[in-house]
């Protein structure tokens, strides 16, 4: 299935008018939410594979691409980390973070 942005341009922008049917608005806004979906899933999927290869945390830049696909431009320009690549605590190493002053 070919994605025919033309076509897509044409609903989004039909929306508002007043002489469509209330079907074809809901085609039109169906088509949008489909079009956003998959940008977002590919951008989060992109993000995965440039964060990686910018040495960076993959999990945290695939979730914000996710929810903002435009985010993916912000991490393509972004340097790439020097020294290993950050990580975050685990549950337990946070527990211990937290309760080191608990412990006197």
């Amino acid at each position: 299935m070919q994605l025919d942005l033309a076509a897509l341009a044409r609903h989004v922008s039909l929306v508002a008018s007043d002489w469509l049917s209330f079907e074809e608005k809901g085609v039109a806004i169906m088509t949008w939410i489909v079009a956003w979906g998959l940008a977002a899933m590919a951008s989060a999927a992109l993000a995965g594979f440039l964060a990686a290869w910018k040495n960076r945390d993959y999990s945290f830049w695939m979730a914000w691409c996710f929810i903002l696909p435009p985010l993916l431009l912000w991490l393509a320009f972004m340097p790439k980390h020097v020294g290993p690549r950050p990580r975050r605590p685990s549950i337990d190493e946070l527990e211990h973070i937290e309760n080191r002053d608990l412990m006197h």
